[in-house]
């Protein structure tokens, strides 16, 4: 038992070192249980006829790494250093990229906005593309960028935000959240598209505007705010820069 611990410890251990994403309780590919990757390379024949509603946060990683006042102020130097301790690679190209999709933004901004790409963003994208690329059923796509007044407002949009407006329990989501009137209407509107995607397959309600289901080339994904939209592959260079680091495109 001690080997088989050893031997199964030692291929995690080989796996969080080089995968993105990878957790010390991540489940693993082991032959058995888990016998290949549910969704590499293609979306699973097994699940192939049901629709899919999937997305992220836009800056999931503040949950993480928490914005203190010393991370804030974080300059150009450290973030090179940030994003090439993240990436193992020459950091300046992604950078770069993002910069251009988000000129106003601080070094702290696009540590986090690199951090949260890398890899759930792209991970969430990619899904959706190989949904949509196997034919059988619609994938829909979504980001969610209303920002959290709690901590500050540094939060922005942290791993989990959306949850309370899925379950329209805003009154439990904390001191300022439950006081916002934008913060109710949203919710009204996202408990609403998910009830009707468990109903109808489709998240499209008269509330929102209209939802195109995703695919590789339209990319078209619902933004989720006090104003929400349907933009065409956001942040695209961004994007693009980041699924040549995760080695998707």
């Amino acid at each position: 038992m001690n080997q088989l611990l050893q031997a199964n410890a030692s291929v995690l251990e080989k796996m969080t070192d080089r995968a993105p994403g990878w957790a010390a309780n991540s489940p693993m590919v082991d032959g058995r249980m888990i016998p290949s990757h549910p969704w590499d390379p293609a979306a699973p024949a097994l699940s192939a006829a049901i629709p899919l509603l999937i997305g992220y946060a836009r800056t999931e990683e503040t949950l993480y790494d928490r914005p203190t006042p010393e991370k804030l102020a974080l300059d150009e130097a450290g973030l090179k250093q940030r994003v090439a301790d993240r990436l193992g690679i020459d950091p300046g190209p992604v950078i770069d990229a993002y910069r251009r999709a988000h000129p106003d933004a601080s070094p702290w901004d696009l540590h986090i906005l690199i951090a949260t790409d890398h890899p759930r963003g792209t991970y969430a994208r990619e899904l959706a593309k190989r949904k949509a690329t196997q034919g059988r059923a619609p994938a829909y796509f979504y980001r969610f960028d209303w920002e959290t007044p709690e901590g500050g407002g540094h939060m922005r949009s942290p791993h989990g935000v959306e949850v309370q407006f899925v379950f329209n329990n805003i009154a439990l989501g904390g001191a300022l959240i439950s006081k916002r009137a934008d913060a109710q209407a949203l919710a009204d509107k996202v408990s609403a598209s998910w009830v009707a995607f468990a109903r109808t397959g489709n998240p499209n309600i008269p509330q929102l505007p209209r939802w195109p289901a995703y695919n590789g080339d339209r990319r078209d994904t619902m933004l989720f705010n006090s104003e929400c939209r349907v933009e065409q592959d956001p942040d695209r260079g961004a994007r693009l820069a980041m699924e040549r680091v995760l080695k998707l495109s």
